[in-house]
């Protein structure tokens, strides 16, 4: 029996988006670097508009035959520097709009290579070298990574994380044939997808920007039904904020942090940080049982106020 294979999905926005296109660079190679660790059979995929470093890089760290690069002439969604912000500002939606359509470019360039399991990935997130492995043997419809490690990139400080894809984009493996039957009508119209336009118009706005674009809603759609979806048992994704172009704009405060040592990859596990080691485990047991909560009410609960919040 053959092992599965995955494909990985990712999308760089416009360049003339950012206002540092070089850091978004700086954190893409990571990624790539992440991703050249990968043990498992894979292909990357990456959608960018045409920009010579974004070859080179992938050329610098990846065989010919790991990767696929698809390029496309996509505008930006939003002003140079402006954010998406929170996902009911209107900023958000257009901005999702875009990266829906720019994985939905790489999710159909890669099904000729006929992956079994299609993983879409933020540019920017790090992958755990085991992650592919775990898909090997796997049947189920959706795999999904719940815990991880949240990494603030500019204080050097990483927070193990329970419920990581509630937000981070990184979390969400389909399998490639659950998907083509999902969308079956729509990729009837494969040929004639050369546009952002025309992928809107086959596959609809909101589908582009709620299912290819955000990160959760899967969860809304499939928890409850019979769709099969397992959870991956380890912490598998490292998501990583405040680089200065994060899309969301997001304020995180780490004070209480663990300390990171970024060139080895590794915690510093010193005396002074007991006292946050302790704290984060409390935090682990707490949103664990949020995200367990989560499944059995088919409500997304981020915090413990916000479970309150929604009880009434």
């Amino acid at each position: 029996m053959s092992k599965n294979s995955v494909a990985i999905i990712t999308a760089i926005g416009n360049p003339l988006a950012y206002k540092d296109f070089d850091v978004v660079l700086t954190m893409f190679e990571l990624q790539v670097k992440s991703i050249a660790n990968l043990k498992g059979n894979f292909k990357y995929y990456c959608v960018s508009n045409h920009h010579p470093k974004v070859k080179a890089i992938l050329n610098k760290h990846l065989n010919n035959d790991k990767y696929a690069l698809i390029e496309v002439d996509f505008l930006p969604p939003l002003r140079k520097g402006e954010q998406a912000g929170h996902r009911t500002s209107h900023n958000y939606n257009i901005f999702m709009t875009d990266k829906g359509c720019r994985l939905i470019s790489g999710f159909t360039s890669s099904l000729p290579d006929n992956l079994h399991f299609t993983f879409f990935v933020d540019c920017d997130d790090w992958i755990n070298e085991n992650l592919i492995l775990y898909y090997e043997n796997n049947t189920s419809d959706i795999c999904y990574v719940d815990k991880g490690y949240i990494i603030d990139y500019r204080n050097k400080k990483l927070k193990p994380c329970h419920g990581l894809f509630r937000f981070c984009g990184s979390t969400v493996a389909y399998s490639t044939e659950f998907l083509k039957k999902e969308f079956a009508h729509e990729l009837e119209c494969l040929d004639s997808m050369k546009t952002k336009e025309d992928i809107i118009n086959a596959f609809g706005k909101d589908t582009v920007a709620l299912f290819f674009g955000d990160h959760m809603e899967w969860f809304w759609r499939y928890v409850g039904s019979n769709v099969k979806i397992e959870k991956v048992p380890f912490f598998a994704v490292y998501w990583v904020i405040n680089t200065s172009q994060n899309v969301s704009g997001s304020a995180y405060t780490s004070k209480y942090w663990p300390d990171y040592n970024l060139d080895t990859g590794k915690l510093k596990r010193t005396l002074k940080n007991s006292t946050k080691f302790i704290y984060q485990y409390t935090r682990q047991l707490i949103h664990a049982a949020l995200v367990k909560k989560s499944f059995k009410d088919k409500k997304l609960y981020f915090s413990v106020s916000d479970l309150m919040s929604k009880k009434h």
